[in-house]
């Protein structure tokens, strides 16, 4: 009797538990309005978008909407008409928060002009999470105004980046040394088969280029060579800090990596050597001056600049590279465009960069088409007041509410066969050639579909620096360099899923790859013109 007594209260407790936990599911379930972007459940209450975002990362999106999942299943779309009928907007219910997620193209550029959706917030998460800025300058990066013309701090190191990243003098002066480091590389390269890691290879020589570039002859990576590998763990786990939840315990690498980087930029600063630092750090550093940022505080905001200024473009110059290795015609047609903008004198050899987009159409292609298969970057906007959203092509609207999250994942609209065509997850090297030729809807969905730098306000700025040194570096190497795999021809890497936070995707594993310089160009010193 006892026993049945005890089985009974046994049973009676998960009967209430149960009941509790529905009440508590149903008295934090977020109510849509009907003018939101519709509601995508889940199988599992409350924390099942938390879960598959962190199992499929930035991955998750496409997940949700062309490959099914039965743990995920939307409420939108059965796993039938998933990939017939696109989806322009949805709403992620995580926890008590809702997460908007803009997947049309018309869409995602009205979210990117708008106003009322505001990337600051992240800037300040990352000053105060990421890069531990002291008390007093988390004040000053918090600095708000409802007038936009009134200055506050951020709005003027935006405005300092923007126009020195600019074509002009501080341009011009970046483009000429990270190429003139760059071309030394090249310049290196002998007339035997030498062996390289190809992804370790370029991820190191851009790496200390882009120092250079940005920090002059004393930067902080060519006088210590151990922080390339810092800067890369800080890469490989920003999350986790940016989580700011226990990271030295999650992220124990990329916090060694952070203060190793920040003690380098407080040596840095403090030796004085910023006077030889391009337009754009002394600009940068002027301003935080201006607005009384310590030097202490400098150094630390100074990791997300080298940050930025590698951790995308050099993926993007592995991919472009591996994808016309892997392709002998590709090669040959991106080698007669070079040439024909090379001038010879000598025996030194001047690319002219500033001729890629009007001389070399295949090569331009190609990297658009490198950029659109492997950047998925994920936008990311708060909203700071109810705003409606218009669809321009469908004529769609939507209600964005105040306090809520606005995520325009870029590899949605990237790979969308509704954008590009039944191919669209394979590369096409003439892709960006044949737009030209489209049809006008066609020509301007792709265009609205193709933001791997953002866009309107928070368009990146050094897109310009970008394209001069992954061009310019890719276009020497496949002129006057051969080279061969241990299985004869290059082949493309499969990709490591995209990670939150992270735009261009990693190669799934390095490539073993030998060089030599091309007969011809035994003995040829390479250079660029800059313009």
């Amino acid at each position: 009797m006892a026993v049945v007594d005890q089985l009974n209260g046994f049973i009676l407790c998960i009967v209430v538990a149960g009941v509790l936990l529905l009440m508590l599911v149903k008295l934090l379930a977020i109510t849509v309005d009907p003018r939101e972007p519709p509601l995508l459940t889940t199988k599992i209450p409350l924390i099942g978008h938390l879960i598959g975002l962190l199992w499929y990362q930035s991955g998750y999106y496409h997940c949700l909407l062309y490959e099914f999942d039965p743990t995920f299943q939307s409420s939108i779309l059965t796993s039938k008409d998933r990939a017939d009928k696109p989806v322009p907007a949805f709403t992620l219910n995580v926890l008590t928060s809702k997460i908007y997620v803009i997947s049309s193209p018309a869409l995602v550029q009205a979210a990117m002009r708008s106003r009322n959706l505001d990337f600051e917030p992240f800037i300040v998460a990352v000053a105060d999470r990421m890069l531990r800025v002291s008390p007093e300058a988390m004040e000053t990066v918090r600095g708000t105004s409802a007038d936009p013309k009134e200055p506050t701090y951020l709005r003027e190191v935006h405005n300092v980046m923007h126009s020195t990243m600019q074509p002009g003098a501080g341009l011009l002066e970046m483009n000429t040394r990270v190429l003139h480091t760059l071309g030394g590389y090249a310049n290196d390269i002998g007339k035997e088969w030498e062996g390289r890691n190809l992804y370790r290879w370029v991820r190191d020589s851009f790496t200390i280029a882009a120092a250079r570039s940005l920090y002059g002859p004393y930067n902080i990576i060519e006088k210590d060579p151990s922080l390339i590998d810092h800067l890369w763990n800080f890469d490989a786990d920003q999350l986790w800090l940016l989580a700011g939840r226990f990271p030295s315990v999650f992220a124990p690498k990329a916090c060694k990596a952070r203060d190793a980087l920040q003690l380098a930029f407080q040596e840095y600063y403090t030796a004085g050597h910023d006077r030889d630092a391009s337009t754009l750090v002394r600009g940068r550093n002027a301003m935080a001056r201006k607005w009384n940022i310590s030097i202490f505080d400098i150094a630390q905001f100074e990791v997300t600049i080298l940050f930025v200024a590698t951790t995308n473009a050099i993926p993007s110059v592995f991919w472009l590279l591996v994808y016309i290795l892997s392709d002998p015609q590709l090669v040959q047609e991106v080698r007669n465009e070079v040439l024909a903008i090379t001038t010879f004198l000598g025996r030194e050899a001047t690319v002219d960069i500033a001729r890629f987009n009007t001389h070399c159409p295949v090569l331009s292609s190609a990297y658009n088409e490198s950029l659109r298969l492997t950047n998925a970057q994920v936008s990311a906007r708060c909203v700071a007041a109810d705003t409606v959203l218009s669809d321009s092509v469908t004529g769609d609207t939507f209600l964005l509410k105040k306090g809520n999250v606005v995520q325009m994942p870029s590899g949605l609209q990237h790979t969308s066969t509704h954008v590009w065509g039944a191919n669209a997850g394979s590369f096409d090297a003439y892709r960006f050639m044949r737009r030209e030729g489209a049809m006008k809807e066609e020509r301007k969905a792709q265009t609205q579909g193709f933001f791997p730098f953002g866009g309107a306000k928070h368009l990146c700025p050094g897109r310009s620096f970008a394209l001069a040194e992954i061009l310019g570096m890719v276009s020497v190497l496949v002129l006057g360099f051969d080279f061969r795999s241990e299985n004869g021809k290059v082949h493309v890497p499969p990709g490591k899923p995209h990670a939150f936070g992270e735009a261009v995707q990693k190669p799934m594993y390095d490539i073993p790859v030998q060089v030599r310089r091309r007969k011809e160009f035994e003995d040829i010193q390479w250079k660029f013109n800059v313009g």
